[in-house]
């Protein structure tokens, strides 16, 4: 063997070794595969489980599940998620907790209807209409026990091609001409990506994450979007959240959802929330 030959040989080896030798976080992928929630003070019934994803066709999400009966399983219409059928516990008795029906127009979301008790019946549907490429105005109808002409509300959503920025919310009284309660929520993102953000079909969902994020991820709390887990954004990671709110909009405040360690893949590989003096955290891997 002539010198050039070795030479190229062990530059080969080299290059195999040094490969094969860095962290967990350079041979990181872009997809995640499961996300471990780290703490007893959960009041979900998933503390400290490790919920694993499945996929299909590469990068359309199938299921979550922590193998112990809580899971969220997601029906496709060839690259759009069009139904989220979601199981959790009670008293660690698994139950189907609520169906999501997904509806597109030219790939754009047109409305969410929500049937919680999986009987053919609506609790909630929302409606947008789009006034531009970045907004949409929505009409939220809430159908509580005993009111089968339900509650609706009105607001507007402003968004770009990532990220949803705004979240405007009116409740008028019975006449419908006099606001009773307004809600604004503006959104600020870090530069890194979302952990779902590679799923097929995530961020033409960005109109229904704001609303039930919980349910994509298995929130912390209910499905009211501000869950203990990275479920609001769907390109980048929330940083900051303004709220204001009341008749007027006179009450104002900023909440920090999570605080992020990242992986060198540029997705979140730890996200944290103190609660009750205590540091909950989940843990992603991809």
């Amino acid at each position: 063997m002539n010198m050039k030959k070795l030479l190229f040989l062990l530059s080969g080896i080299v290059f195999l070794l040094s490969s094969c030798s860095g962290s967990d976080d350079d041979s990181q992928g872009n997809l995640i595969t499961s996300m471990k929630y780290v703490g007893e003070d959960f009041v979900t019934d998933f503390r400290n489980h490790i919920f694993t994803f499945e996929y299909t066709e590469g990068d359309k999400i199938v299921r979550i599940a922590d193998g112990q009966g809580a899971k969220t399983e997601f029906t496709y219409a060839g690259d759009l998620i069009t139904q989220i059928d979601i199981w959790r516990y009670l008293n660690d008795d698994p139950y189907f907790f609520r169906r999501v029906f997904l509806q597109y127009d030219n790939e754009k979301l047109i409305s969410i209807k929500v049937d919680e008790d999986v009987d053919g019946s609506l609790d909630t549907v929302i409606e947008f209409t789009y006034t531009d490429l970045n907004s949409a105005n929505y009409t939220y109808r809430y159908y509580p026990y005993m009111n089968p002409e339900g509650v609706e509300s009105v607001g507007t959503i402003i968004f770009d091609e990532n990220d949803v920025l705004k979240k405007t919310h009116s409740s008028y009284d019975e006449s419908g001409e006099n606001v009773v309660y307004q809600t604004e929520i503006s959104f600020t993102y870090d530069d890194k990506r979302h952990p779902y953000s590679t799923i097929r079909g995530f961020n033409d969902i960005k109109l229904f994450n704001v609303f039930f994020g919980s349910i994509f991820s298995f929130g912390f709390s209910g499905n009211d979007g501000d869950g203990f887990a990275p479920n609001l954004g769907t390109t980048h990671n929330v940083a900051s959240v303004l709220i204001k709110e009341g008749q007027n909009l006179q009450y104002e405040s900023t909440y920090i959802p999570f605080s992020y360690e990242y992986g060198s893949n540029g997705f979140p590989k730890k996200c944290s929330k103190i609660i009750n003096g205590k540091d909950l955290h989940i843990e992603c891997s991809y």
